[in-house]
């Protein structure tokens, strides 16, 4: 039951999109002509009609070992050989070893990590400072800081360990992100004071 005959539930013929009714076709007899599309036949004869992905572009690590010369974005991009042979030729640093520490914290502070679920591969993010080279957690202002400590050292009479922070801030300001002359000089006079 319900209104009209034929197989129309609502009861009447009529097509509730606004078509020509159950008997017609809603978009018309006549073909959509849609035009020449750019590319389209030159798509599909070079890719057989399927999709073809674009190539993956550099890494920004990667990047930023290639073009840079600062050691510190070698050494955030983890690449802690090409960052030694800077700080070689740049510097004269004969022993790497305490920058060791630098290096690392360098390469974790460049990259944020994102764990979205805990069956999922984590997800990598580089952060950058403006033109797309790595955050630099080495500043003048946490190489100040680290200078008090070293000074707060060696007034509680712990020599050796004021020796090997003074050494550390020594290796740390080759690693350190100038960006002013300013900042460059005051670099130097804390290697004077070091």
């Amino acid at each position: 039951g319900g209104g009209g005959g034929g197989g129309d539930p609502l009861g009447d013929d009529a097509d509730p999109l606004g078509g020509e009714g159950a008997d017609g076709d809603g978009w018309g007899t006549e073909e959509l002509d849609l035009g020449d599309l750019p590319g389209g036949s030159e798509r599909a004869s070079m890719g057989g009609g399927y999709y073809v992905a674009p190539n993956v572009g550099m890494p920004l690590t990667t990047r930023w070992s290639r073009e840079s010369r600062l050691a510190a974005d070698h050494a955030a991009a983890g690449s802690f050989e090409s960052a030694m042979q800077l700080l070689q030729r740049q510097f004269g640093l004969a022993r790497l070893e305490p920058l060791r520490g630098a290096f690392l914290a360098l390469a974790a502070s460049s990259q944020s990590v994102l764990a979205p679920a805990p069956s999922l591969p984590s997800l990598q993010a580089p952060l950058t400072r403006p033109g797309g080279w790595p955050c630099v957690c080495i500043s003048l202002g946490s190489l100040v800081e680290k200078l008090k400590a070293a000074y707060g050292l060696v007034t509680g009479g712990k020599f050796a360990e004021a020796l090997d922070a003074f050494k550390s801030i020594m290796g740390s300001i080759a690693l350190a992100l100038a960006l002013s002359r300013q900042q460059v000089a005051e670099l130097k006079e804390l290697l004077g004071i070091c």
